[in-house]
């Protein structure tokens, strides 16, 4: 039943019991792989006929095909629709990557742990589809920092590593997150980010508080390390386009 007493739609109850096959086989598929896992193990966890379950998937790659799209496929939109909000500035933009991550990753923690397990293993077109779009997602987070880096609204950093770390962390989260720990995932989204904050913003009003020279100087190696990242990586980039 539907939560205002209404009897739910064939629509409904369909899309209901498919995500509900989903869950189950991202368990499976996280658990024992891709390769190792047939439609006879999700029909039996489900405890369903496999011509039930066909019902909803025609085939075991159709499944992961649907997994993929609502999980790599999901983030990386959120991730290109963050990157373009106007309305945000960078160290808004950076919490709320952080925060949004963290909440996508926790509400489908098998998904994700499935993705790790057997991304090698997915079939084709789908294996080609997750690479592009984890690549893709890997420009746009690097790509946000570098803009907050040349506005100097953060210090200069590698902005590659940055975000692998930012990723890496928030990913990571699938492995340990539980949804009846002790921990809301809003306050672990909020301190992640927090942390990712305290890395990324530049830290000149403290550091010249007290009008050292040592503390200027620092600025300027920070400064001055960046520019030299940027002339070697335009020197180099004749070189790799011959």
């Amino acid at each position: 039943m539907s939560t205002d007493g209404r009897r739910a739609t064939p629509q409904a109850r369909r899309a209901l019991v498919a995500n509900e096959i989903l869950d189950k086989a991202a368990t499976i598929f996280a658990d024992q792989g891709f390769a190792g896992t047939g439609i006879r193990d999700i029909a039996d966890a489900m405890e369903m006929s496999r011509p039930a379950v066909y019902h909803y998937f025609e085939t075991k790659e159709s499944l992961v095909q649907e997994l993929v799209a609502g999980v790599t496929g999901e983030i990386l939109q959120f991730i290109i629709e963050l990157r373009a909000d106007r309305h945000l500035d960078h160290r808004e933009k950076a919490h709320a990557l952080v925060e949004g991550l963290v909440r996508r990753v926790a509400a489908r923690p098998a998904h994700m742990r499935l993705l790790a397990a057997s991304e090698r293993s997915l079939p084709e077109p789908i294996g080609s589809t997750h690479a592009e779009a984890k690549r893709d997602a890997l420009v746009e987070v690097r790509a946000m920092i570098a803009e907050g880096v040349a506005d100097g609204a953060f210090r200069p950093v590698d902005e590659r590593l940055a975000a692998l770390a930012i990723l890496g962390m928030c990913n990571w989260v699938a492995w340990w997150y539980r949804a009846d720990g002790d921990i809301p995932v809003e306050e672990i989204g909020a301190a992640l980010a927090d942390l990712v904050l305290e890395g990324l913003p530049r830290r000149q009003s403290r550091r010249l508080a007290d009008g050292s020279i040592g503390a200027a100087a620092a600025l300027l190696r920070e400064d001055l390390a960046h520019l030299e990242r940027l002339i070697h990586a335009r020197e180099a980039a004749p070189r790799r386009k011959s």
